[in-house]
């Protein structure tokens, strides 16, 4: 009897460790499918055009170069340029977007607050409808001046309506009681968004900092429209442009006679160096807003 009760005993052990096994093994193939297509660009980078063509993308590429990087640094100034470019648009855009989506929401958060639902009719109406394009171009460059300033890849984006609802709904989501007995200790409504609002809101704003800071690295749009001046180009305008020659020169060698002198120009490693210059930074920051990623979209999308 012994025996048997001791058998029955070691059994869910058992069927435990397996299950756990079995976790371990997905979450390490889920892992893997994630990294696979980043390392399957990267090494896709350093491989020559021809064993592409012929071969595909492989994680053991047969032939190493680094013909593609040498290409997108052919002009180093130009480069560090779009860095300096976006980098400062990306931190500067990104601080500035949580200040004022942070405080627009605020108010819309509090039901003492008078017409606040019309306020939020006028906020989403801006989300569904706009005015186009030319009077866009028109708004930016003759009533704001935008033209060739590094303002004009940061004030188009310095608002928008979903993050503002987004941060609303979180707002809405923490306990009332914290400002009401704030509120009956004298604290005026500043004093609450500063010391008790915004400490309990880290969630949700680094998930919108992380949003809004992707938004502002990949921009290429703002500073196509706005800008004449290379000094003003952004980092992924820059190596668009470049990806836009080597294809041109590629496409049209024929025609130009030049068919011996671009016909290693390598097409898909630019790409994918591209790809691999530019994500880089967002690789290294995502960790530090990760923990606060789920939590700050779940909650602030349950309530309100």
């Amino acid at each position: 009897m012994a025996a048997e009760d001791s058998a029955v005993a070691v059994r869910p052990q058992k069927d435990n460790s397996i299950f756990t096994v079995l976790i371990y093994v997905a979450v390490i193939a889920f892992a893997f499918s994630c990294v696979f297509p980043f390392l399957l660009m990267l090494t896709g980078s350093f491989m020559v055009e021809d064993d592409i063509r012929r071969y595909g993308y492989q994680l053991i590429p047969k032939q190493l170069t680094t013909y593609a990087y040498q290409i997108l640094f052919l002009f180093p100034g130009r480069i560090l340029n779009g860095y300096r470019i976006t980098l400062i648009t990306t931190i500067t855009g990104t601080l500035a977007h949580l200040v004022i989506c942070s405080l627009c929401a605020y108010p819309l958060s509090l039901k003492s607050v008078k017409y606040r639902r019309a306020f939020q009719v006028f906020i989403l109406i801006t989300m569904v409808l706009n005015g186009g394009m030319v009077s866009w171009y028109y708004v930016c460059t003759r009533m704001l001046g935008l033209r060739n300033t590094i303002l004009s890849m940061i004030l188009p984006l310095l608002v928008s309506p979903f993050n503002v609802f987004l941060i609303r709904g979180y707002y809405m989501s923490l306990p009332e009681e914290m400002a009401e007995s704030a509120t009956i200790d004298g604290a005026g409504q500043f004093r609450i968004f500063a010391q008790i609002i915004l400490p309990l809101s880290k969630p949700v704003l680094a998930a919108v900092g992380l949003f809004i800071s992707i938004t502002f690295w990949n921009d290429w749009y703002h500073s196509l429209m706005l800008n004449d001046l290379p000094e003003y180009f952004s980092l992924q305008l820059n190596l668009r442009t470049i990806v836009s020659q080597v294809q041109f020169l590629r496409s049209n060698s024929y025609a130009a006679g030049m068919r011996e002198l671009v016909a290693n120009l390598p097409g898909e490693g630019v790409k994918l160096a591209t790809a691999m210059v530019t994500v880089g930074p967002i690789i290294v920051i995502y960790p530090f807003v990760q923990k606060y990623f789920v939590k700050g979209i779940m909650v602030g999308a349950v309530k309100g």
